[in-house]
């Protein structure tokens, strides 16, 4: 069994010491819990517990806390030959034992349960793990390591103030149906195509996230109706707008990736004078659905990446005149190709027909987290690497223009710095501007020639178009193909 994530074999893990090292330190670390917030056995009192005439000596192995410095977890480490179940008495009895002095946002929230081959997460007061995980599902973008995530990151433990909504991250399943829910009921309610449908959904969403994370830096003070994209907020602005979704939002947005545009740092997603095509109604119903969900992570926690997921499904098939490469299959090439890369020397990456950027996506979450696991780097050197990958090291071409704005969507969102996405062909040897181009589309046309030219390219990772008819007179294309 081999966590590709951590890049751990379980024939290394030999005894409870090597599961607390080579796996749930590495595991900590990913969770986003600094060193200050992980506090070991030997710092950890013991408690004794008394039934009847028998004192009990409990220990655990780790206690994990939250922001605020409060403890969130109890974690035991058992031997790989232990059955992880066996030790869920422990871990709840110690659990009891704080608790039952704390109030109720003091307590101890979860048990962390592993041996390094199984791992199980429990609620505090259940003896029904909530998500078992074996170690091969230590991998980017499995959904049991997603959901685990979800629920302990560091990030996401700070408790909500009274005053505020309360806001969560949905595990990876619920998400995806929200997103298809809310989707089919766009494509409805507005009567367009279903990828004029999807690509307005796409807006709505870019605007979901960008608010959410702005929200993160609100204080306890701040009120609903001052939040963005919640119900007191629409009612709020009903006074002197019809529609801020599409008036205050979406022309913020656009306005910020604008000034991006013209300073060369973007290309470009929407049109200079594009709008929001939703109704008013239509967005209520979903500031209704999305009100409480917290989208904010989505570019941060590469390793679920359900936008992209869900952007797949949603504009997958012949009736759209496009194929998406199945995910097992992306995430299987990826593997294979940069299996042997050095973190040392980044390549290089091209997808020549990128599509909503599924590999690009996939590439990225591979290598900042072979980063992020690293030891030889400390947390200013992860940064800098992480910032090289993202803005300098991906590119990708797009035949389709809408596709191409929404493969951009999708690469923004999930921490691209550059978005070097072209809207152009792939398989072409030489593009050249013509004369319908605008300016900007000329110079990308001229700016794709050049890349492609200058041959920097150490990896070509890609799945060409098979839905197309080309003529054999079209010899260069041909052998490009």
């Amino acid at each position: 069994m081999y966590s590709t994530l951590y890049q751990l074999d379980s024939s290394i893990i030999r005894s409870e010491a090597e599961v607390e090292t080579r796996f749930l330190q590495k595991l900590f670390a990913d969770l986003g819990f600094p060193p200050e917030a992980i506090v070991p056995k030997e710092h950890i009192p013991a408690l004794w517990l008394t039934d009847g005439r028998k004192r009990t000596k409990k220990e655990v192995d780790f206690l994990l806390k939250d922001p605020n410095g409060i403890a969130r977890i109890v974690v035991e480490a058992k031997d790989p030959s232990k059955n992880i179940f066996d030790a869920w008495g422990q871990a709840a009895s110690y659990a009891l034992s704080i608790n039952k002095d704390k109030p109720y946002d003091k307590r101890i929230k979860w048990l962390l349960i592993s041996n390094g081959i199984m791992t199980a997460l429990y609620p505090h007061d259940s003896n029904i793990p909530l998500l078992t995980l074996q170690l091969s599902d230590f991998a980017s973008g499995m959904p049991p390591y997603v959901a685990l995530r979800t629920h302990i990151k560091y990030a996401g433990m700070l408790p909500a103030s009274k005053k505020a909504l309360t806001f969560k991250p949905l595990p990876p399943a619920e998400l995806n149906k929200l997103f298809m829910t809310c989707h089919n009921m766009v494509w409805k309610a507005e009567k367009l195509a279903p990828h004029d449908a999807f690509f307005e959904f796409c807006k709505f969403i870019f605007i979901k996230i960008r608010e959410d994370k702005k929200r993160q830096t609100y204080g306890p003070e701040v009120e609903p109706y001052e939040m963005p994209l919640t119900l007191a907020w629409l009612k709020a602005q009903a006074k002197t707008s019809k529609h801020p979704v599409r008036d205050i939002l979406f022309r913020e947005l656009c306005e910020e990736l604008e000034v991006k545009v013209q300073a060369k740092k973007k290309k470009r997603i929407f049109e200079k004078n594009e709008t929001l095509e939703l109704k008013a109604t239509t967005c209520k119903t979903l500031i209704e659905k999305f009100e409480s969900v917290d989208l904010s992570s989505i570019d941060e926690d590469l390793n679920g990446r359900m936008f992209e997921v869900f952007l797949n499904a949603a504009i997958r098939g012949k009736d759209l005149g496009q194929f998406f490469t199945p995910r097992s299959v992306v995430d299987f090439m990826t593997r294979i190709s940069l299996r042997n890369i050095d973190l040392e020397n980044i390549p290089i990456i091209l997808d020549g027909c990128c599509g909503t950027a599924g590999f690009l996506i996939e590439t990225m979450a591979y290598m900042t987290g072979r980063i992020r696991n690293d030891s030889r780097y400390n947390e200013r050197d992860r940064i800098k690497k992480i910032e090289h990958i993202c803005n300098d090291c991906l590119f990708g071409i797009e035949a389709n223009k809408r596709t191409s704005r929404i493969a951009r969507i999708n690469m923004y969102l999930h921490g691209d710095g550059g978005s070097h996405i072209f809207h152009g062909d792939g398989l072409e040897e030489s593009p050249k501007p013509t004369i319908d181009m605008t300016d900007e589309e000329q110079s990308e046309t001229i700016d794709q020639a050049n890349t492609v030219k200058n041959e920097l390219f150490d990896i070509i990772l890609s799945n060409p178009p098979f839905s197309m008819n080309v003529s054999i007179q079209q010899t260069p294309y041909c052998e490009n193909c």
